[in-house]
């Protein structure tokens, strides 16, 4: 009995050593078209924006609303009032 469990254990043994001499082939080498479509594939550049150049405001577009509520009398008092807001900003 135990030169039969030492036989198989000699076989199983031999059978390991067969197994890890074994050489796998090489994985085959990728082509350049397989590469290229490996690549991760950039987003989409979103589109252009439009802006039309009359919504923006501008100077023009206050200057009757100024004349109007900027007098001499209280100019002093709108140029503090604009510091104040624009240091507030910051």
């Amino acid at each position: 009995m135990k030169s039969s469990v030492s036989i198989a254990c000699a076989i199983l043994l031999i059978a390991a050593f067969v197994a890890c001499d074994k050489k796998e082939a090489p994985a085959p080498e990728a082509t350049s078209a397989q590469t290229a479509s490996a690549a991760p594939v950039p987003p989409p550049a979103p589109p252009p924006v439009t802006v039309a150049v009359d919504s923006i405001p501008a100077e023009e577009q206050y200057e009757s609303e100024v004349e109007k509520e900027v007098t001499p009398a209280n100019f002093e008092q709108k140029l503090d009032a604009l510091d104040k807001e624009l240091s507030a900003e910051k």
